[in-house]
């Protein structure tokens, strides 16, 4: 755990990112000093974040750096208006990335960010590519939520999170009674306002499964109200 067994593996996670064992290395040769709080660990979690960035920047779909980079976040040592910045511009560098989509909801729910702002902004990934599964597949956490009044916690469903994102909406189609609870909660207008949106989105790509998979999802919304 000295500094120069930190720089080597700092220099390995840069050339493969994939390698959790060094992440874990890492993790127990910081937790301590991490946790002590202070200026030094806040230079320490920028540093591992610095470290994760490069990373990420070699594969941005990198499993091990994005739970790394979380798992720094979590310490409460950094600033969470900063990181959501930054996966912003990396879902405007590639909108279809689940594992940028997953920091986001982690990001928000730690923010207690309002569910309607950030389904404007899942709106907004929509409307520049209807071919977005992801930003789809936030609109069936996120308008639960609305319809109730609530804040966007809840909405990090950890993402095994988002491999089950990438299983396909109609997982979320299931009526179970569980379900049904959470079926009824939207109201009429609101089912109406998501076909329209999900309409234009066949209009412009027909062929496209996204919409097609979050239409099934509104039919099974519609048919709870009966």
């Amino acid at each position: 755990f000295d500094d120069e067994s930190l720089a080597l593996t700092a220099r390995l996670l840069e050339l493969n990112p994939e390698v959790y064992t060094i992440w874990n290395f890492r993790r127990e040769a910081l937790a301590s000093k991490l946790d002590a709080g202070g200026p030094e660990a806040v230079s320490l979690a920028a540093q591992e974040l610095s470290l994760s960035e490069k990373a990420l920047s070699r594969n941005p779909k990198s499993y091990s750096a994005w739970h790394h980079r979380k798992w720094i976040v979590d310490k409460g040592l950094t600033s969470l208006e900063a990181e959501l910045a930054l996966v912003s511009k990396l879902l405007d560098v590639d909108e279809r990335n689940f594992h940028a989509w997953g920091y986001r909801r982690f990001l928000v729910d730690l923010m207690g960010t309002p569910a309607e702002r950030e389904l404007s902004y899942a709106e907004l990934k929509i409307n520049q590519n209807f071919s977005n599964y992801s930003a789809w597949h936030y609109r069936t956490k996120l308008l639960p939520l609305v319809a109730t009044g609530g804040k966007s916690s809840s909405i990090d469903d950890n993402s095994a999170g988002d491999k089950a994102a990438d299983a396909k909406l109609e997982d979320l189609i299931h009526t179970s009674e569980t379900s049904k609870a959470i079926l009824l909660l939207l109201p009429k207008q609101v089912l109406d306002n998501e076909y329209e949106l999900v309409k234009q989105a066949f209009y412009t790509e027909p062929a496209d499964q996204s919409a097609w998979f979050y239409h099934r999802w509104l039919l099974a919304q519609s048919q709870a109200r009966f």
